[in-house]
């Protein structure tokens, strides 16, 4: 499952992609796998990296923090850092996995699945995004 908005990130100081998906949807007693599907252009900056967050939106409570990860949206990182890196796909595309998450029996609402940047300092541009998507953990 995959959403096929492209989008592309030309000038912002906010960065927050978010994608939602009904669980009535999905397949019970199944995990997933939630990736992020990109392209940089020449000229990227500001978003080097970034937090992912896959959440049940029903375990949602105002004002808590949720636990999120780094993702590393160019594979330009530290020695000791810690998180994702792209994978190269066909005619440029990239990937970068967000999370996983479990869709069980009596689950109800939607998952949330975000890729966010909200440091305003930092400037953000020739980010093209092709969509979340949604696979199955075999």
């Amino acid at each position: 499952m995959c959403s096929t908005v492209v989008a592309k990130l030309r000038n912002a100081t906010l960065q927050d992609i978010i994608r939602k998906i009904d669980v009535k949807d999905l397949v019970k007693n199944t995990s997933y796998r939630v990736y992020l599907m990109f392209e940089l252009k020449e000229g990227l900056k500001g978003l080097e990296q970034a937090k992912a967050l896959v959440r049940n939106a029903e375990d949602i409570v105002d004002g808590a923090d949720h636990p999120d990860a780094t993702v590393f949206v160019i594979n330009k990182r530290e020695a000791d850092d810690i998180g994702q890196v792209p994978q190269p796909l066909k005619y440029g595309w990239k990937e970068i996995k967000l999370g996983d998450f479990t869709c069980d029996e009596g689950d109800k609402g939607v998952v949330e699945m975000r890729l966010f940047e909200k440091n305003e300092l930092n400037p953000k541009s020739s980010f093209i995004v092709k969509g979340i998507e949604v696979r199955p953990i075999e």
